[in-house]
């Protein structure tokens, strides 16, 4: 609860403007029997294009981190079992980061639009 106070009473700077933080591609698989309970009727792919937006300003949160809003987007394919569906997600969020730091923690609302949700299997 006090981070989210801090956050909400800190003045932002706006010496900043929208940028595209990151651009990039990215896959992702599963197994039907990877040992981890419940195992998974059909293999699925999915590969798509994503991008993160920075909005303009940032707050300073004590420790040395920045906050700041950002807008993700994807879009994609998701397959299984030889059918493919259109995936896209769009989530809103803060991004907290440390200067000189390789690692930013993502915390944000959204949701997705898939094209087809089952899959026979």
């Amino acid at each position: 609860m006090q981070f989210v106070l801090l956050v909400l009473l800190a003045a932002p700077s706006l010496a900043e403007e929208f940028e595209w933080t990151s651009v990039g591609v990215r896959g992702a698989v599963n197994f039907q029997d990877a040992g981890l309970p419940p195992g998974e009727k059909v293999d699925f792919e999915q590969f798509d294009v994503v991008g993160t937006l920075g909005f303009p300003g940032h707050w300073e949160v004590p420790g040395h981190w920045n906050a700041r809003y950002q807008l993700n987007t994807t879009g994609g394919a998701l397959r299984g079992d030889g059918e493919t569906g259109f995936i896209s997600t769009v989530t809103v969020g803060i991004a907290l980061a440390r200067e000189r730091w390789p690692v930013t923690f993502d915390f944000g609302l959204g949701g997705a639009l898939l094209s087809t949700w089952r899959f026979p299997g």
